[in-house]
């Protein structure tokens, strides 16, 4: 077994490759050792591709993670010296690369945008970008009791929850509450593009790249020939 526990800007995981396992040893797996961290990523062999498997930390198995992804590409370089890969996940084949510079960049699932909804008389848009997202545009994030005002949009939509705020025309800052985790994470790759997504669709239609800041550092979305990219950094994580 290897197993290495990742951070990649502030989502923590464990990554795992093992011999496999089934759907009840991988829950068992994860109960027993994500501890405090964001979940589980399980690396399997069993087809002509690898695969990510992604597990939350309360044992829920999620189509995908993008944060998740970019510590699957680091363990995999880390593990295998592998600087480019091409990788399946429960969303669909995706391709990764570690730059030169050490970003871990990863494609992402397109975006889907998939209703306007109305919360508490602001505009709110739920996104799928492998998993259900709400995105809400808001004039402070930072003083917002955030796990209050979340919580129960999270099971009204049954979706990650992010607000934000335009800092200027290619930065904003953002704060993301997820589901199967249940508290707000300092970082959501996923939620992260669905956020850029709108931004950029209702906002700044011309705006290519746009720098996300969020409680665990800057991460990068790159819109290029109708796919859509995710750029930061990973590291090992330890407790602090």
């Amino acid at each position: 077994m290897k197993m290495e526990r990742l951070s990649a800007t502030g989502n923590t995981f464990v990554v795992v490759e093992t011999e496999a396992l089934s759907e009840q040893e991988k829950r068992e797996f994860v109960l027993k050792n994500v501890a405090e961290l964001d979940g589980v990523i399980f690396v399997e062999n069993t087809e002509e591709i690898p695969k990510m498997v992604y597990f939350n930390c309360d044992g829920s198995r999620a189509a995908f993670c993008g944060n998740g992804a970019r510590a699957f590409l680091w363990f995999l370089h880390k593990t295998r010296g592998l600087k480019e890969v091409t990788f399946k996940t429960d969303a669909g084949i995706l391709h990764g690369e570690i730059l030169d510079d050490g970003t871990v960049l990863v494609e992402m699932p397109t975006p889907l945008m998939k209703k306007e909804v109305n919360i508490n008389g602001q505009r709110g848009y739920l996104v799928e970008v492998g998993v259900p997202h709400l995105v809400i545009e808001m004039g402070e994030v930072d003083t917002l009791n955030f796990a209050e005002f979340a919580r129960p949009l999270r099971y009204r939509y049954d979706a990650n929850v992010n607000v934000y705020k335009v800092e200027n025309m290619c930065t904003l800052k953002i704060r993301t509450y997820e589901r199967g985790v249940e508290r707000e994470t300092r970082a959501c790759g996923s939620g992260t593009v669905a956020v850029a997504f709108v931004y950029r669709r209702f906002l700044a239609h011309n705006v290519c790249n746009v720098n996300i800041a969020s409680p665990g550092g800057i991460l990068k979305v790159y819109f290029k020939d109708e796919r859509v990219y995710l750029g930061g950094g990973v590291k090992e994580w330890k407790k602090v």
